[in-house]
């Protein structure tokens, strides 16, 4: 039986830089997100790489990623949590309202430029910052009127 690292090695770039990502080598999903065959059935590649290095997910819990590639399979770049820790985690959870505020502010000059240079200060994709721009993202604040209620009548 293989030791982990040689069932590993071949399925993933590894980067001179062992904090980098390690992009999985393997087939992608529509998404750009590793998949692979194990144990007879598809799974993610970074859940793969998890099972394989620190043995089975339990119940409930999900293996998420710290950085943002979503073919990366780097176990430092890897986390177990509950789903939740997963969404507060992800990339659009790193901004403050203060950031926005930041972002907001500096909407001049040449936008592709002005968009790259304020994504690499505050850790987020250019794409990020211009929905922030359009009001795409980071809306205006709407009130919670309730759950939607049914227009017919019961019978």
């Amino acid at each position: 039986m293989p030791n982990a690292g040689q069932t590993v090695k071949p399925q993933v770039a590894l980067p001179k830089d062992p904090s980098a990502c390690w992009p999985y080598l393997g087939p992608l999903t529509p998404e750009g997100h590793g998949k692979k065959t194990y144990c007879g059935r598809q799974v993610m590649a970074h859940r793969w790489m998890w099972e394989v290095l620190f043995g089975a997910i339990p119940a409930r819990l999900v293996v998420y990623r710290t950085c943002d590639r979503k073919d990366c399979v780097n176990p430092h770049h890897l986390r177990l949590g509950t789903q939740a820790e997963a969404n507060r985690a992800g990339i659009g959870a790193t901004l403050t309202p203060q950031d926005v505020a930041e972002i907001r502010r500096h909407r001049n000059g040449d936008s592709r430029t002005a968009a790259a240079e304020l994504a690499t200060r505050m850790g987020v994709s250019a794409q990020t910052v211009r929905d922030i721009w359009r009001g795409g993202s980071w809306g205006r604040a709407r009130p919670n009127h309730g759950p939607k209620r049914s227009t017919t009548t019961a019978a």
